[in-house]
């Protein structure tokens, strides 16, 4: 099943801006809605139709395009997004998994890692356990352990 120029120009024409580039195995069909340019690529065999725009996501469209590739569906759709009365296209879903759920992000940006140094050398605080057990080649000195302390707060 092949498509044609006409038909194409007969479902987008009424866009502003209407513009169609015919390449060699597929078409780019570019118009305007709302002051955002929209660029559709449609395969000459109706193998694959794709809808982009910089400033309008229609990863559902274009999901929904791999199943029905009719340019109808693609004209219907931009209508009812250019139409002000359906202007919110998101729906509310379970998030059974988590994908979708507020994460605490941690912001060191007001620490001042030189001030934590210093107060971790003026520490008085001795552990109870003997080092004799501890073997000899993990036995690190105070300000080098200071500095292991501030580098992987830093990576946090």
């Amino acid at each position: 099943m092949s498509v044609k120029m006409e038909e194409i120009e007969s479902n987008f024409s009424k866009f502003d801006g209407f513009k169609l580039v015919h390449k060699q195995d597929y078409y780019i069909v570019s118009f305007k809605i709302e002051e955002q340019n929209i660029n559709i690529h449609i395969s000459k065999e109706l193998e694959y139709l794709f809808v982009e725009s910089n400033d309008i996501n229609f990863s559902e469209l274009n999901t929904k395009l791999i199943f029905d590739k009719k340019l109808p569906s693609i004209k219907d759709y931009i209508d009812n997004l250019s139409n002000p009365v359906i202007k919110d296209l998101t729906e509310e879903y379970d998030d059974i998994y988590g994908i979708f759920r507020d994460r605490e992000v941690c912001n060191k940006g007001k620490c001042n890692f030189d001030n934590i140094a210093a107060f971790l050398k003026n520490s008085n605080l001795k552990s109870d356990i003997g080092i004799s057990k501890i073997p000899k080649n993990l036995l690190y000195p105070t300000p080098q352990i200071i500095d292991i302390i501030i580098k992987e707060m830093k990576k946090v």
